[in-house]
């Protein structure tokens, strides 16, 4: 991905926003329709257009008008389509303040302004223009979304997936949109300075059958585990991508790395489950699509636990029903990784 600013200088993407751009790659998904508050380079906003499959199906919004040239030409040095508001999106006249915060204006934040320059358009108004009905929200706005909800609340019920950034806590109330989130049958998977959170309702409506499998990883010996990661593969080795919906004592971390099937570390922007002594077994719950497991994969943190997957079983639950219990043992040539080979089908009941 080649991004450049104003200059022509090309940004280090592998350290701005490289969080973000993780997140929108690993959640973002190919019918999603996508609403992007706050665009700056395009950075976020090429790697959403590289994994929808209509590449019109999203419009970001930028209201500096010092980086517009830069962003569409961002838009076309790596082959995106999505749409840009050059301005923002809200009834009132709005203004930015603090232009040069972050990095050259990273951090630029709005202000009231009768008197500006600078274009509002209402959401009914973008809506009609592009003829797209949002189901995700992405949001860097830099303190707005509060303003942004207040203004449009009937968006919440529009969205299956929401991602936003939680700046200028003094500007915004994030606890009132995540109280409304809860709500609204939302479920939290990230929290902190970057915040993913998805609509169970819309991922599982009525008329199609998943099911909630529960993975927990039991002590052995009063053995303890920190795991920082479980994927989970079908019998073709390819990565089934569940719905995350509960796990024990899920915390964010800065070190939260796991080695890769390369034996590299890796970074995930995944929850992950940090498991101390004063823990009960360690668990995740998902909703799984109906197929066939062929492995599943834990991981342990770099720092500790090289030799500690002896005498731990992985089991296996659905609705108190054991389904799978399979014991993990220590492979000193595959080290912080453990398998389990068996295949277990989820069957409907």
């Amino acid at each position: 991905m080649d991004i450049r600013d104003f200059k022509g200088v090309r940004i280090d993407t592998n350290r701005i926003e490289k969080h973000e751009q993780d997140l929108a790659n690993e959640y973002i998904l190919e019918n999603d329709v996508v609403l992007e508050l706050g665009a700056r380079y395009g950075s976020v906003s090429c790697i959403i257009n590289s994994k929808l499959n209509n590449k019109t199906n999203q419009v970001v919004v930028e209201p500096d008008e010092r980086v517009w040239n830069a962003l569409e030409e961002n838009r076309k040095r790596n082959f995106c389509e999505f749409h840009i508001v050059k301005g923002f999106i809200s009834e009132k006249k709005l203004d930015l303040t603090a232009l040069d915060c972050c990095l050259g204006g990273y951090g630029s934040t709005f202000i009231e302004n009768k008197d500006t320059n600078i274009p509002s358009f209402t959401l009914d108004q973008v809506r009609e223009k592009y003829k797209l009905n949002f189901n995700v929200l992405v949001a860097d706005c830099e303190g707005f979304l509060e303003v942004f909800f207040d203004e449009n609340p009937g968006f919440y019920d529009n969205l299956r997936f929401i991602m936003f950034e939680a700046d200028y806590k003094e500007k915004c109330n994030y606890d009132k949109i995540k109280n409304t989130l809860r709500e609204k049958g939302f479920v939290k998977l990230l929290e902190g300075h970057q915040n993913v959170w998805i609509n169970l309702a819309y991922h599982a409506p009525e008329n199609i059958d998943l099911r909630s499998v529960k993975i927990e990883v039991n002590q052995g010996k009063k053995q303890f585990l920190h795991i920082s990661q479980l994927r989970i593969l079908d019998t073709r080795q390819q990565v089934i991508v569940p719905l995350l919906i509960n796990a024990s004592n899920p915390i964010s971390d800065k070190s939260n790395k796991h080695v890769a099937n390369d034996g590299t570390t890796a970074v995930r922007p995944f929850p992950f489950i940090y498991h101390s002594q004063s823990d009960s077994n360690a668990f995740y719950e998902y909703i799984i699509p109906n197929t066939e497991i062929g492995s599943i994969e834990v991981y342990n943190r770099l720092d500790c636990c090289t030799e500690r997957l002896a005498d731990f079983t992985i089991t296996i639950t659905k609705k108190d029903k054991v389904l799978a219990q399979i014991p993990l043992t220590s492979r000193l040539e595959q080290k912080f990784k453990a398998f389990i080979t068996q295949t277990q089908y989820f069957e409907e009941e």
